[in-house]
């Protein structure tokens, strides 16, 4: 492969003396630069969903976000809050904006380094900085731009140490090595095929295994990655000692620190879901769509071909880097094939996306090698490469500099609570906005979220039982949330709010009325609160605005949800059977409405409608939201459960069509 690469003047880049040259430089700037311009245009002034409240409240009052915890990123966007302008919100997106930025500037130099083809190189870059789940990560606070940034440099600083032998390159990527492992994840999966590339160069330049000596440099390169990634880690449990506002999993001591760094919070992924072959294709199904949305055009595939054939170590290394990053996330993610979760594994494949555009880049160089007019029709093509980037993308949905939906969210929340209330929240989009809103702008202080970290961790719980207290633990798992919450409820002179509220054991007492977009929970003798309008409260942003973004599309189901919640409690005490009818019919109309919104045909959305449905008694139409989930997803425990339950309630109370 390389006496071929040498005799066709392909990969020219890996065999001269010097890199890059400064035409490459400025290639490769203006790719980044546009990539920055589109990026920072797009920037939200406010809070988004997903995880962005808590990344943004990290960032701003140097906490401990959820695990591994991301100690790298919040050090680094905490220099951003210190910005003189802007929203907090703003200024930490802007960080997504700059290594989303830095990560185009590689990729192009990457781009070089195999091929000398300046415009190939902009138009592959400048295309995967518009690939629709990239965008969507430069324009928001998240993490995936600052890891996509050191895998690309991590590869860049691989392929200059091929080509240099120098054992100085090697020792720099060792250390963004070790950044990397305490940015992501994604790092660990990558491990084996970094480890193999240098060992497959060294056998290849020395034509023998190596020896001795060589082991005990690889041995110090892993010991300086390990030193360097334990040095950032130490972050957690210094800042978890000062006790900030935000210190998920309390990682102060060894217990603690090694349980969140282990995401042991998580591990219930490994065996909620049963493992096949065939959910196993169902997800290779899904996560090949995710790829095929990026809009390649096989472009990739062709240039995954080309370097096969002429540095076939190259495609072998980067085909195994995007294998191990898609296959080793829905792997241990074990995904169910539902939108919530599709969203939630989108950004695992960002690593292979970036090798695609680097191998269409290749694929648009091939015609730079024919004689005479193939190089301009090498830059014509790489030209409507990039045009096709530019007609392609939905401008209006990656800007989203109007967005307010989950800001308007949390504001409702908040406003509409009563004084000391206790606020059980149990979405992003309701407990981190919150979150945010009471850290960073100091939004009612006298209200409680009690599982912003997604764990009961209220200061009221100090004075639980002791023997309750033991056999719950420091990080009370979810089946504790009856217990626990009963025991709230009775000895706590606050009013507490559920967006998802347990099922609590009848001889407690507590009954649960609607409170608008949440529950609130009675103890036993206080009466039910007067009647209010909580809906005339609440203030939303243009009903339609962001269509088919994951959030506004959530929230705007819950609403609908809600106020069918609302119509099938009122009609349980009217008098009127041809009133209670109508609010009925009325209820049943918004939850259709909720699930056009959220996804028809979406398996979770389904049971969530039937389990409403069947809780006010509606039972046909319960059964047939299960049934239609299982349609979708025969294998779906939850919607399978529930129908078996309500055919027995049905049959058992005599309930017919």
């Amino acid at each position: 492969a390389s006496s071929r690469a040498r005799k066709t003047g392909f990969n020219s880049a890996m065999q001269g003396p010097a890199p890059f040259t400064r035409r490459d430089l400025l290639t490769d700037t203006l790719a980044g630069a546009a990539a920055f311009a589109v990026y920072a245009a797009c920037l939200p002034l406010t809070v988004t969903g997903e995880d962005s409240g808590e990344f943004i409240t990290a960032a701003w009052v140097l906490g401990i976000p959820h695990p591994p915890g991301y100690p790298l990123w919040c050090l680094l966007a905490h220099a951003f809050t210190w910005l003189p302008f802007g929203e907090a919100a703003w200024r930490v997106a802007l960080m997504s904006a700059v290594f989303g930025a830095g990560t185009v500037f590689l990729l192009a130099l990457l781009v070089l380094l195999h091929t000398r083809n300046h415009a190939a190189a902009f138009a592959a870059a400048f295309f995967f900085a518009l690939t629709p789940e990239f965008w969507e990560q430069a324009t928001i606070p998240e993490i995936y731009t600052l890891n996509a940034f050191l895998f690309t440099l991590s590869l860049m600083l691989l392929f200059l140490w091929e080509k240099s032998r120098s054992n100085r390159t090697l020792a720099v990527f060792a250390v963004v090595f070790g950044l990397g492992m305490s940015t992501h994840n994604t790092f660990i999966l990558l491990a084996p095929c970094f480890a193999g590339f240098v060992l497959w160069a060294d056998i290849r330049e020395y034509d023998l295994w190596p020896g001795a000596r060589r082991w005990g440099g690889y041995a110090l390169y892993a010991l300086l990655s390990a030193v360097v990634c334990l040095a950032v880690f130490m972050y957690l449990p210094l800042r978890s000692a000062m006790n900030p506002p935000l210190d998920w999993g309390n990682p102060e001591n060894w217990a603690n620190f090694w349980r969140h760094v282990r995401r042991d919070h998580f591990e219930f992924m490994f065996y909620q879901y049963p493992r096949g072959v065939h959910r196993m294709l169902l997800q290779a199904g899904a996560l090949w769509r995710l790829y095929r949305e990026q809009g390649f055009l096989e472009l990739d595939l062709v240039g995954l071909l080309i370097l096969l054939w002429y540095r076939r170590g190259h495609a072998l290394f980067l085909a195994a880097c995007s294998f191990m990053v898609v296959a080793g996330f829905a792997f241990w993610q074990n995904f169910e094939i539902t939108r919530d979760w599709i969203h939630v594994m989108s950004v695992f494949p960002i690593p292979a996306y970036l090798v695609a555009a680097l191998c269409a880049g290749l694929t648009l160089d091939l015609f730079f090698r024919g004689p005479g007019a193939g190089r301009w029709f090498s830059v014509l093509m790489s030209a409507g490469f990039v045009l096709l980037g530019v007609t392609n993308a939905d401008w209006n949905a990656q800007n989203r500099r109007d967005y307010r939906w989950a800001r308007a969210y949390g504001e409702n929340i908040l406003r509409t609570l009563p004084p000391r209330a206790v606020y059980v929240s149990e979405s992003d989009h309701g407990g981190f906005t919150v979150l945010y809103l009471q850290q960073v702008h100091g939004m009612r202080p006298d209200v409680n979220d009690a599982r912003t970290c997604g764990y009961p961790h209220l200061a009221e719980f100090e004075a639980l039982p002791a023997e309750l207290r033991e056999r719950v633990g420091e990080f009370p798992a979810r089946r504790f949330d009856p217990e626990l919450f009963s025991w709230l409820i009775l000895n706590v002179d606050r009013p507490v709010f559920f967006e998802k509220p347990p099922r609590f054991a009848p001889e407690t007492g507590i009954r649960l009325v609607p409170a608008g977009l949440l529950w609130q929970a009675l103890p036993p003798g206080v009466p039910e609160p007067p009647e209010r309008n909580w809906w005339a409260e609440y203030q939303w942003p243009d009903w339609d605005d962001y269509p088919g973004e994951f959030t506004a599309d959530a929230i705007r189901c819950e609403i609908l949800f809600a106020r069918a919640r609302d119509l099938f409690w009122k009609a349980r005490n009217m008098r009127s059977a041809g009133a209670a009818a109508t609010l009925r019919a009325q209820a049943l109309e918004l939850i259709g409405m909720g699930l056009e919104y959220y996804g028809p045909e979406d398996a979770a959305a389904l049971n969530n409608a039937g389990a409403l449905c069947a809780k006010f008694g509606e039972f046909p139409a319960a059964r047939d939201y299960f049934t239609r989930a299982l349609e979708v997803l025969p294998h779906l425990a939850e919607a399978r459960d529930n129908l078996e339950r309500l055919e027995k309630r049905m049959a058992g109370d005599g309930v017919k069509e």
